[in-house]
């Protein structure tokens, strides 16, 4: 898949909301199979929260779509949510505390922020996350 399929995939999927996208960042130099592996428990923690049973049903599981970048001594990712019918606010808020109790550093250098994008900035914030 390239990257102009990629793009026509996220505008065409309803579920997926376009108009914010949630960057957590690392701040560090670590390898992208670590930030991969948080991303991770980050979904099942976040799922879990909102439906114990999510395994077993798809409709009510909350997507991740990420897109990650390596740069020095800033390792994060763009993700992009499915919400599942689930207000964003809400779900924002459970992965920030969620991404608490999966810091190892206490110092708190993990960085999260939403941030909104306009129609017209959507198309380059794109083309700058899949370059």
């Amino acid at each position: 898949m390239n990257r102009n399929q990629l793009k026509d995939a996220y505008l065409q999927d309803k579920n997926i909301r376009t108009d914010k996208v949630v960057v957590v960042s690392m701040r560090n130099n670590k390898q992208l199979k670590t930030l991969t592996k948080l991303l991770d428990y980050l979904n099942y923690a976040t799922n879990y929260h909102f439906n114990r049973y999510f395994l077993k049903k798809k409709s009510k599981r909350i997507g991740f779509y990420n897109n990650n970048e390596d740069a020095f001594n800033n390792t994060h990712s763009h993700i992009y949510l499915d919400t599942a019918n689930y207000d964003f606010d809400e779900v924002v808020k459970v992965m920030k505390t969620e991404w608490l109790k999966l810091d190892r550093v206490f110092d708190k250098d993990l960085n999260r922020y939403v941030r909104k994008l306009l129609k017209k900035c959507f198309f380059s914030s794109l083309i700058y996350i899949l370059n």
